[in-house]
């Protein structure tokens, strides 16, 4: 019968915290749906209230990044980035 193998991380150097899981966070890239966007950091927002949220608004052509600097205050932490043009969705992320 196979032994089970399981996946146990390196421990931590003596005196310090295991960095497993603590840097987590999300990427939300928008172009054109700001609504959308700041639904999604809204519902992370109200089950991970200290999560760190990068939103990037993607060269949208409307008013989207107008829309979307507010949540800079209003749900942080979180940081808008706005490239100055598209960088279509994988490079944007």
């Amino acid at each position: 019968m196979p032994t089970e193998r399981v996946f146990e991380p390196p421990a931590a150097p003596d005196g310090a915290a295991s960095s497993i899981g603590a840097a987590v966070g999300a990427v939300i890239a928008n172009y054109g749906t700001p609504e959308l966007t700041r639904a999604a950091v809204w519902s992370l927002r109200s089950h991970y209230p200290h999560l760190r949220i990068v939103v990037v608004e993607n060269g949208s052509p409307d008013d989207s990044a107008a829309r979307l600097r507010p949540l800079t205050g209003e749900a942080a932490p979180l940081d808008l980035l706005e490239p100055s043009r598209n960088l279509h969705h994988g490079p944007g992320l």
